[in-house]
């Protein structure tokens, strides 16, 4: 989804990375200009400062938020850059002076606004932006939130209760 909504909403150089070439593809086919394998934390910085050059990422959105992609994110950084951590992935950073550059806004939302929420929807309904979904059965809740864990679902899981 947030490839989808930088691609609506800004002219931006998207880079993706994750550790899962399939996750990589989904994000290429959605609009990431570059895709890049962070399986290994130190390659993939130097990759992606090489795409993003000496003046660092303008933006930084970590949609995980694990110690591992918080890490990477610290080193991409450019002066003046906007640092987002959406995920609720349990990472941290040290915040002290030189930390990051110099202007660099750090934001960990949780939530966004009820007008934002309204303007996805409209994005949506208006086939700017799309969900991927795959529903299953409430009662498989349990194998679900597993198969998430393993990173074995594209996309979003939507639990629909059962009839009866």
């Amino acid at each position: 989804m947030a490839i989808q909504l930088l691609r609506v909403l800004a002219p931006v150089r998207i880079i993706a990375a994750d550790v899962d070439d399939s996750k990589l593809e989904q994000a290429k086919a959605l609009g990431a200009d570059d895709i890049v394998n962070n399986r290994h934390a130190e390659d993939a910085a130097d990759r992606i400062r090489t795409i993003i050059g000496a003046r660092g990422a303008g933006l930084v959105l970590d949609c995980v938020g694990v110690q591992s992609t918080i890490d990477l994110g610290g080193k991409l950084l450019g002066r003046n850059s906007v640092w987002t951590v959406v995920g609720l992935g349990g990472g941290h950073h040290d915040v002290h002076h030189g930390s990051t550059p110099y202007g660099t806004t750090m934001s960990i939302p949780y939530w966004g606004s009820r007008v934002e929420l309204m303007e996805v929807i409209a994005m949506a309904r208006n086939g700017r932006i799309h969900a991927e979904i795959t529903e299953f059965p409430l009662r498989e809740a349990v194998d679900v939130y597993a198969r998430l864990k393993a990173g074995q679902i594209a996309g979003r899981a939507v639990l629909i209760p059962d009839a009866g």
